[in-house]
């Protein structure tokens, strides 16, 4: 179609370029009047309707696996954006969270000793990485093994434990984060937040729980980031396009941290600014609120990412229905 302009200058849009002006003479005038002959092009930024195309976003193509979407799957796109809502959504809340343990640790009275509060932030950070440590033993069983740790504790404490005829259960997560990344991907999301919240709440129980509160919602996160690392392998696996022999898992992955950066540091920066605006009216009660707004919209953004993600495995489960 065209737009009637001035009387003389038309809209035409041409093959090779889509969202091109072209300046026309206009057929309907008349042939003694004077129009430019010349054409000339305005940005394709000015089109609104062009951001409907991931492609068309300045800069966008650093984020982006090569020859995309040609070497992914169709649905990276959703599965990317909802992965990176999700990851600032993430960031911000462990924001409010770092501000609810400083204060829990007393940072800012006049009571507050640094070197103990300091060597209790180190403390809480060992005994999470040791979880994580004791989690990703386990990970490849399918999970935390309950009989082997139920056996144990029968061993050290005696028959204070012990129950005959127990029915044997396994283990509690049936399937590894490969043959069930979906499962895993979740796991990971609820631990983070629950994690989050507990560190939010520490501020309310007091200093002198500064340490048990602290130290187990950092092994709460060390499991959520091995969960999410451990299942993230097999998600973008799906996700590529095997020309041949060769495959860009590599590019994937790499192109999927870059873009976990660019959203941390964007939930760092919309973390400060709520925690500087809201929160900062509302003490630990307005941080807590905001948790519940960002720790909805990360669980929503994580689900809907894996759900666009089509498995091309089959397990025990999936080849029961």
């Amino acid at each position: 179609g065209s737009v009637k302009v001035r009387g003389h200058i038309v809209y035409q849009p041409t093959d090779k370029d889509v969202g091109g002006w072209q300046v026309v003479k206009n057929p309907r005038k008349d042939s003694n009047e004077s129009t430019p002959s010349s054409s000339f092009s305005m940005p394709t930024l000015l089109h609104v309707k062009d951001f409907t195309n991931i492609r068309n976003i300045p800069f966008i193509h650093h984020f982006l696996p090569a020859n995309f979407p040609h070497s992914v799957d169709k649905s990276y796109a959703t599965y990317a954006s909802y992965c990176f809502l999700g990851s600032v959504a993430g960031s911000s809340a462990m924001v409010l969270s770092t501000q609810a343990l400083l204060v829990a640790v007393g940072v800012g009275t006049q009571s507050a000793a640094p070197m103990a509060a300091a060597l209790n932030w180190v403390m809480k950070d060992g005994v999470g990485q040791l979880g994580g440590v004791l989690f990703a033993s386990q990970l490849g069983k399918g999970g935390m093994d309950v009989d082997y740790w139920k056996n144990k504790a029968g061993e050290w404490l005696g028959p204070l434990t012990s129950k005959k005829g127990t029915k044997k259960r396994g283990n509690f997560q049936r399937g590894t984060a490969d043959t069930n990344p979906k499962r895993w991907r979740m796991v990971a999301a609820l631990a983070l937040d629950l994690s989050t919240l507990l560190e939010i709440c520490t501020p309310f129980l007091g200093a002198e729980y500064f340490l048990p509160c602290a130290s187990i919602a950092n092994v709460g996160k060390n499991i959520g980031f091995l969960a999410a690392s451990a299942s993230r392998a097999a998600i973008h696996q799906s996700l590529t396009k095997t020309e041949g022999k060769t495959s860009n898992l590599g590019d994937v992955t790499a192109k999927a941290g870059s873009q976990a950066i660019l959203a941390s540091l964007l939930g760092t920066g919309f973390g400060i600014l709520f925690s500087q605006t809201f929160c900062s009216d509302y003490g630990t009660a307005g941080i807590l609120a905001g948790f519940v707004v960002l720790s909805a919209v990360h669980q929503v953004c994580t689900y809907k990412a894996i759900q666009a993600v089509p498995l091309k495995t089959l397990d025990r489960h999936r080849l029961h229905i």
